[in-house]
């Protein structure tokens, strides 16, 4: 239910920036390692790309296993996959730990660049959505109402294909992957 999914206090809520963050740093400090086995040949060893292939796990596994019903697809099994992540991360990061220390030794400029370019576009998409938090067009129209109606199936759904929202007793039958790698922080922090 919904209120089994976010917090009825709503506290995830009210610090949704900062655990949002969190979040994302977490996901990608864990995939670094794992960035630079794939793509240590980029000048930054895959630091700015680690985010994404962090968040890309993170989804894809959640998903395989409510996908495949080895397991139902919340909280407790998306955190399990980021405990997974944390873990070979962790492993893969060990096993290379002087070439990315050498790496962050003569490369620190670079990555706090990196880093610095995510936040100010993390800042800059923030900024546009207080600005406009509806962000479709008012005469032409949109996805919005699809795109929502989409993202609070997936949420909701413990198993894959979630449920149709606009057909009662359906399942989506249309592409919803991109939405699962969205709908993994999500359900995972309890942000409304």
């Amino acid at each position: 239910t919904w209120s089994e999914i976010f917090s009825p206090s709503g506290w995830p809520t009210k610090v949704a920036l900062p655990l949002w963050l969190l979040l994302i740093e977490v996901i990608g400090l864990a995939a670094w390692p794992l960035a630079n086995v794939l793509l240590g040949r980029l000048s930054d060893g895959g630091y700015l790309p680690a985010k994404a292939l962090g968040l890309l796990l993170l989804g894809y596994l959640s998903w395989l296993l409510a996908a495949t019903k080895v397991a139902s697809y919340t909280r407790w099994t998306i955190l399990g996959m980021l405990l997974l992540l944390l873990v070979l991360g962790g492993a893969v990061g060990w096993a290379r730990r002087k070439e990315l220390l050498e790496l962050w030794r003569t490369r620190r400029k670079l990555l706090l660049l990196e880093e610095g370019l995510f936040l100010a576009g993390f800042l800059l998409f923030l900024l546009i959505r207080f600005g406009n938090p509806d962000l479709w067009h008012n005469w032409f129209g949109g996805e919005k109402p699809m795109d929502l109606a989409y993202l609070t199936a997936i949420v909701r759904s413990t198993t894959f294909p979630p449920y149709d929202p606009w057909h009662a007793g359906g399942y989506l039958n249309y592409y919803y992957f991109g939405w699962v790698l969205l709908a993994a922080p999500i359900k995972l922090t309890g942000i409304v």
